[in-house]
């Protein structure tokens, strides 16, 4: 970036995140996540902590309902409550969220602003989310017109030619616009380095 004949690079830049690092990221999560990513689609953020307040203040308001993973990640939690957001439960089993318990919580809670996920490698119960299940959540999110909020970090941690090596991010599923996909350098580089990124079409 110093090298840059640029008289502009100490200013405030862009506010998506400098576009040769949103295309070298683009580059690099493509073929992870199964999809071709447009640097266009990409917003660079402080870390997941930040981006899910910023989610909140975008998408929701004070006494809104969120569908959550019961149990879900404890701090995300927390940033939904601080927020004055409605927090449903969804079960889960095996095969990650039981999307059919969403749809029955849908009848009595039917304008969720939107859902959250930890779809890969949940945290704390480790569960992958099942391709079907994955395919039915999108299809709920059209009907009932909710959003999900998919975070992602664990994704990219799969060891080579594991199970869930070549399953594809939930961005790959996103028929209709709806998927706001988060990810992090948090669990694949260092914590301290306090970067993410927002995916969404």
């Amino acid at each position: 970036k110093l090298a840059e004949d640029d008289p502009l690079f100490l200013q405030y830049g862009f506010i998506s995140g400098y576009p040769g690092f949103r295309e070298t990221l683009a580059a690099y999560i493509s073929p992870k996540y199964g999809l071709e990513i447009s640097p266009d689609n990409l917003f660079i953020t402080n870390g997941i902590s930040g981006t899910m307040s910023q989610v909140c203040n975008i998408f929701a308001s004070k006494g809104d309902t969120v569908f959550v993973e019961e149990p879900s990640y404890f701090l995300a939690l927390s940033i939904f409550k601080e927020h004055g957001l409605n927090l449903v439960g969804i079960k889960m089993d095996e095969h990650g969220m039981d999307v059919d318990d969403l749809e029955a919580k849908l009848k009595t809670h039917p304008k969720p602003a939107f859902v959250y996920t930890v779809p890969v490698f949940h945290n704390p119960s480790g569960r992958t989310m099942a391709v079907p299940r994955r395919e039915k959540l999108v299809e709920l999110s059209k009907q009932h017109d909710f959003l999900i909020v998919s975070d992602e970090v664990y994704h990219l941690l799969s060891f080579p030619g594991g199970a869930d090596d070549h399953l594809k991010a939930m961005p790959a599923f996103d028929k209709y616009g709806t998927i706001i996909s988060l990810g992090s350098f948090s669990k694949i580089l260092a914590p301290a380095v306090r970067l993410g990124w927002i995916h969404a079409a």
